[in-house]
């Protein structure tokens, strides 16, 4: 499990975008 938390603005879209893209990672849950 991989986890990615920071505030807003701060890229984690495109950080989990990119690992989908480059390493076959499944997307589960998102919280704002």
């Amino acid at each position: 499990m991989l986890v990615i938390v920071g505030p807003s603005a701060s890229g984690k879209t495109e950080i989990s975008r990119y690992l989908i893209k480059e390493y076959n990672l499944k997307r589960v849950i998102t919280c704002t």
